[in-house]
C-alpha cells in the first residue's frame, strides 16, 4: 500500500481553489476500485470527503482522539508523513470506519 500526497491545505489559496486543486489531483485515481483514502476528522475534512465521493473513491473517517490512542505514546515528533503511515496501517487493519 502506498501513500499518495495531495496538495497541502491552504497551498491553493481560496477554499474554492483548494477544492478545484484536490478535484484535479484526484483524477489520477479515476476508475480504480483499489483506492481508499482515510482522513482525520479535523478542519476541512468534509469538503475532502465530498470530493472523494464525487470521484468514486472510498472515503474513511478517522476520529483524531481514537487515532492518537491507537498510535500510543509518541516517541518522535508528529509529522504528516507519520500520520499518513499510521492511517494507512489502521485502514489495512480495518480500524477506520467508512463515511
Amino acid at each position: 500500500m502506498s501513500i499518495a500526497r495531495p496538495v497541502r491545505s491552504g497551498a491553493a489559496g481560496s477554499p474554492r481553489r483548494a477544492r478545484s486543486a484536490l478535484r484535479d489531483w484526484l483524477e489520477q485515481f479515476a476508475g480504480r476500485a483499489d483506492v481508499t483514502f482515510a482522513v482525520e476528522g479535523c478542519t476541512g475534512w468534509r469538503f475532502v470527503v465530498e470530493e472523494l465521493k464525487a470521484a468514486g473513491i472510498t472515503a474513511l473517517l478517522a476520529e483524531p482522539a481514537h487515532t492518537a490512542h491507537l498510535r500510543g505514546p509518541k516517541k518522535r515528533a508528529k509529522t504528516g508523513k507519520a500520520d499518513a503511515r499510521l492511517l494507512r496501517d489502521l485502514v489495512a487493519d480495518g480500524k477506520v470506519r467508512a463515511c
